[in-house]
């Protein structure tokens, strides 16, 4: 997973003959199409005899795509119905793998072959880019503390709002009111009670997003929180900080 970008960066390549080069890392976003670069200046009497891209990532490595006199051929069947080279542009050999999966990161290898008007095979040249793959933020869940989400006045507890994805994923905690009305809490994964009182009794809820999710902002179901009892200790009658903020009434 790539932790450092946005949606998906690359750009086009044009080299000399007999060099294969592009971008060193390629990010591409989940469930999206991307598009690995590779490109060369074709040369007159110089015939592209064979293309290759491979693999290698945590699964293992293999070849996914070969083009030879017979045709185009998808090796890996993981891939099969998701990847094509262009036909009608010669030197541009650049591999578009289309609905990206997590298990499509890894290191590719583009290898390409030429013949001669002597027949004879030029030795074939390779670029080897890096895919990261930026994941956007599931719908998060909450779990709540060990005491779950009836808890006696006075007690510590938190709820904790978790997703999956990747760049890091920003969270921000909400309460509604019995009015229908929703209250910005606080940011950060975790809100946290110290000491809790009956009127911290609500409605819960948390979203979540990343840069990946091009703004979009998936929210969790809501959870209901009882505090049972009456305060007897001083902290709890206090207004007490919530992740540094007051706990909205």
């Amino acid at each position: 997973v790539c932790l450092a970008g946005g949606a998906l960066f690359w750009g086009e390549f044009t080299v000399t003959f007999l060099d294969l080069s592009g971008p060193s890392e390629v990010k591409g976003v989940w469930k999206d199409s991307i598009t690995l670069p590779c490109a060369y200046v074709p040369v007159e009497d110089l015939e592209q005899q064979t293309l290759s891209w491979a693999v290698v990532r945590d699964k293992g490595s293999g070849t996914i795509f070969r083009r030879d006199g017979s045709g185009d051929h998808v090796l890996l069947s993981e891939y099969r119905d998701r990847v094509s080279v262009p036909k009608d542009a010669p030197g541009n050999v650049s591999l578009l793998i289309l609905g990206l999966e997590i298990s499509d990161r890894g290191t590719y290898t583009c290898q390409v072959t030429w013949r001669d008007s002597n027949n004879s095979l030029i030795d074939s040249l390779t670029w080897a880019p890096l895919l990261c793959l930026a994941v956007a933020a599931t719908k998060p869940i909450i779990r709540a503390g060990e005491l779950g989400l009836v808890v006696p006045a006075g007690a510590s507890t938190s709820l904790t709002c978790e997703a999956n994805g990747s760049p890091p994923i920003n969270y921000r905690w909400f309460r509604s009111s019995p009015e229908g009305r929703t209250g910005f809490l606080t940011s950060g994964a975790e809100l946290v009670w110290s000491s809790l009182r009956p009127l911290d009794s609500g409605t819960y809820f948390c979203e979540a997003e990343n840069r990946a999710g091009a703004g979009v902002v998936q929210r969790s179901d809501a959870v209901q929180l009882t505090v049972t009892g009456e305060c007897r200790s001083h902290g709890c009658r206090d207004n007490i900080p919530l992740q540094g903020k007051p706990t909205a009434p």
